[in-house]
């Protein structure tokens, strides 16, 4: 289970992250950077995730539009 801190990278093989469950309601802005089997990196692509003040059951996450390169 991955836990998120501000400004530093989590490195993984697989395609998804399960997050920790206590992470704070608030806007998060996440880069999601690729990197082949050959070294290359793709362009960062971003997306913010808006965790919400949880006051009843929680029914899904609240994800903003993915942004591209630039």
């Amino acid at each position: 289970m991955a836990v998120f801190k501000p400004g530093v990278p989590i490195e993984t093989r697989e395609s998804v992250v399960r997050v920790d469950p206590g992470l704070a309601p608030g806007r998060y802005l996440f880069t999601l950077v690729v990197t082949d089997v050959t070294g290359n990196r793709s362009e960062p692509s971003q997306v913010v995730v808006t965790v919400p003040q949880r006051t009843g059951p929680i029914t899904g996450p609240v994800i903003g539009p993915v942004i591209g390169p630039r």
